[in-house]
């Protein structure tokens, strides 16, 4: 590694695509994350509470990767047709697909797009991190957990 990339990597987190072919995930686009996000906020010059934000969720979802990220790999889902989950952390046998949603609960609702994923890959866990939601629900055969972002 030569200093720009040791530089590089040192600003920005990368998430890759999730896929179960490897040449498809070499193929697709990573998702860039700050590892500071106050440097993020500098060059958008955008340092207003997350209450004022049009971006809330997308600092969020940075907060997330920041935080799992040193101690499991973390991927990113998006289908051809548009459907994405923010995040899916990959062990050995363990795939558990995490959303990222800043908003107010009033009801454990899991959205088309995790519903996608599960249906196509039957996790046996789910994770959805929430402004301050607590909950749970099921899935078909899969377990999906509310937990709120400050947890992570």
């Amino acid at each position: 590694m030569n200093y720009v990339e040791v530089t590089y990597e040192s600003i920005i987190r990368r998430a890759g695509p999730f896929h179960r072919n490897l040449l498809t995930e070499l193929r697709k686009a990573r998702k860039v994350y700050f590892v500071d996000p106050g440097l993020r906020n500098a060059l958008l010059d955008d340092y207003n509470d997350l209450e004022k934000r049009a971006d809330a969720g997308i600092v969020m979802e940075n907060f997330v990767l920041n935080e799992r990220s040193t101690s499991v790999r973390l991927h990113y889902w998006r289908t051809t047709s548009k459907a994405e989950v923010d995040f899916v952390s990959q062990g050995a046998r363990l795939v558990i697909p995490i959303e990222v949603k800043f908003r107010r609960f009033d009801r454990p609702k899991v959205e088309r797009s995790l519903r996608s994923f599960i249906h196509e890959y039957k996790p046996h866990a789910s994770l959805v991190m929430t402004r301050d939601f607590w909950g749970e629900r099921d899935v078909e055969e899969t377990k999906v957990s509310f937990v709120p972002i400050c947890y992570a």
